[in-house]
């Protein structure tokens, strides 16, 4: 029984030795929380340094009390301080320049080292503008009262400005050499400004201030105003100008910032709609594109029928909508007149001549095809002139049921003749599907 007992001691007194104890424990990891530095009010040349000492955990933060710490700034030395019994500490720093430094907390037998850097610090105070409520988004010609304050950023967080200062209002915000000023507003202090502000299409409406003794100057957005936007170029806008039925044809469009010439935008969704030939609608969106680096987007379609075509560009946060840019889609069936020919060549003065083609209209159905009962009109120019003149009888003659047509004209100088249909124009004739033919020959008269 003793034996037993003796061999349970030696088991209890080697696990003893194996258990951790308090005094073994690694030490807690604490951290900076809310470390920043920013310039004293008070004192020129001084910047106070503020932040708590915790120790992180799966709830709220632990303090670490009446622990010493040391900030340390490149080339100027060092400031000692303590934690109150919140963890918190609040040190003045001599900082003549802009400059990096690092707070270090001492070790103790419960808590390690913390360490902690802060960059850019400096004994100016940063500014800002702040708008309340928000930056209201204005379309061109809107306009809106906005309410504003010239801040700074203390150890606390940002506060009013205390001083006054002349604040000035620009479109197309700061630092653009097209920037636009459009007016001046006083800034007493604590409290803010009020002003009302007007969107001309320029871009966002910024309000600057300039520096002030330790404080910086300041650049803020008051209202997003929209860009005027505008549909520009290429040209011509569809080519061919005149598609034929059953034809691919290409319409293009550019779309620019209508202020200042600055050039197409990119990027942004446009719609290609399709409507009746009167310009009035009702539209349908048949296809979809966005802008290329210069802001341009080429869509290719199949002509089958007259239509008018527009581009819209409905708008976004910072572009206005453009005005629809619309074409008229003449489309017609290609005509071409065949073997034409002035006989006889060369032929003497005061002969009659006969001029003879066909004419025939090409459909994707069924090719090329003659057009029947079609008027022909015919007329000449004399060599070096520049006036066409009738001299055929009847002015010109109707094509057979296979398309043929024969015009006799007098001749009596050299001269190019011209026979067409429809019209002399190269442009669709209003009230026909068939895009007008012509055919050129030239007679020496001897």
């Amino acid at each position: 029984m003793r034996r037993g007992v003796a061999r349970l001691s030696v088991v209890a007194l080697v696990l003893g030795f194996m258990a951790p104890t308090a005094a073994s424990a690694e030490p807690a990891r604490p951290m900076f929380q809310g470390l920043v530095a920013a310039p004293d009010p008070a004192r020129d040349d001084m910047v106070l340094a503020v932040g708590r000492l915790v120790v992180p955990g799966t709830g709220t933060a632990v303090p670490v009390s009446g622990v010493r710490l040391m900030v340390f700034c490149d080339g100027l030395g060092g400031t000692e301080g303590m934690t109150d019994a919140q963890g918190r500490f609040r040190m003045a720093l001599w900082v003549p320049h802009t400059t990096t430094c690092e707070a270090v907390s001492d070790a103790t037998a419960e808590h390690s080292s913390a360490r902690s850097t802060v960059r850019n610090v400096r004994n100016t105070f940063d500014v800002r503008i702040a708008v309340t409520g928000g930056a209201p988004r204005l379309r061109p010609w809107q306009t809106a009262t906005v309410n504003a304050r010239v801040q700074r950023r203390e150890v606390g967080g940002w506060v009013d400005a205390p001083y006054g200062t002349w604040v000035g209002l620009y479109e197309n915000g700061s630092g653009d050499p097209n920037q636009r000023h459009v007016g001046s507003v006083f800034h007493p202090g604590p409290g803010g400004f009020t002003t009302r502000v007007t969107s001309h299409g320029f871009g966002p409406l910024t309000a600057q201030v300039q520096g002030h003794h330790r404080h910086d100057g300041a650049t803020g957005t008051i209202a997003h105003g929209q860009w005027s936007t505008a549909f520009h170029g290429p040209w011509p806008p569809m080519t061919p100008a005149y598609p034929h039925f059953g034809r691919k044809y290409t319409v293009s469009a550019r779309l620019m910032n209508a202020r200042f010439s600055l050039g197409g935008i990119p990027g942004v969704p446009l719609e290609l709609q399709a409507g009746p030939m009167n310009g009035e609608g009702p539209w349908k969106t048949i296809r979809r594109a966005t802008t290329g680096k210069d802001g341009s987007v080429r869509i290719t379609l199949t002509a089958n029928k007259r239509q008018d075509l527009r581009f819209v560009f409905r708008g976004n946060a910072a572009y206005a909508p453009a005005r629809p840019k619309v074409m008229s889609v003449w489309t017609t069936y290609q005509t071409k007149i065949f073997k034409y020919n002035a006989a006889p060549e060369p032929a003497r003065k005061g002969q009659w001549i006969t001029l003879r083609g066909r004419l025939m209209r090409w459909t994707q159905a069924s090719g090329w095809r003659p057009i029947k009962s079609r008027w022909i009109s015919g007329a000449y120019r004399v060599k070096g002139g520049t006036r066409w003149e009738d001299n055929c009888v009847n002015g010109g003659a109707p094509t057979d049921s296979q398309g043929w047509f024969r015009l006799r004209c007098r001749v009596s100088k050299d001269a190019t003749w011209r026979v067409y249909s429809l019209w002399e124009y190269a442009v669709p004739h209003p009230r026909s599907l068939d895009f007008p033919a012509q055919a050129y020959d030239y007679v020496d008269v001897r």
